[in-house]
């Protein structure tokens, strides 16, 4: 029943089909108290944050790329930082690595 209650005051029982399905449900289940509209300032805002898309980040001059896994490594680390790797940068040092490429403007319409 809490659920219903949590629809009922999310305001989706306006939604075509969901307040018919709501109502089914509290046939069958029992008694919920009468829906009242909830009224909204705003638009309803989550406190979940969707995930970030992981931003690229420039190539320190020095970093080398591992050959095992191919994550590059900054300059300083002495082993693969990746995760599932972790090999000792002597076995595994491929050379500097390249530089990204830029991403190209859109062609104009």
């Amino acid at each position: 029943m809490q659920a219903l209650a949590l629809l009922q005051a999310s305001g989706l029982s306006g939604v075509p089909g969901v307040g018919a399905a709501m109502a089914q449900i509290v046939g069958a289940v029992g008694q919920m108290a009468p829906a009242a509209p909830v009224l909204h300032n705003g638009p309803l805002v989550s406190s979940v944050k969707p995930p970030r898309a992981a931003q690229p980040q420039p190539i320190k001059e020095g970093s080398w790329v591992c050959i095992d896994c191919g994550n590059i490594n900054f300059p300083n680390r002495e082993h693969c930082n990746a995760k599932k790797c972790g090999k000792p940068r002597e076995e595994v040092d491929g050379g500097p690595a390249a530089e990204a490429a830029p991403l190209a403007a859109p062609a104009p319409a």
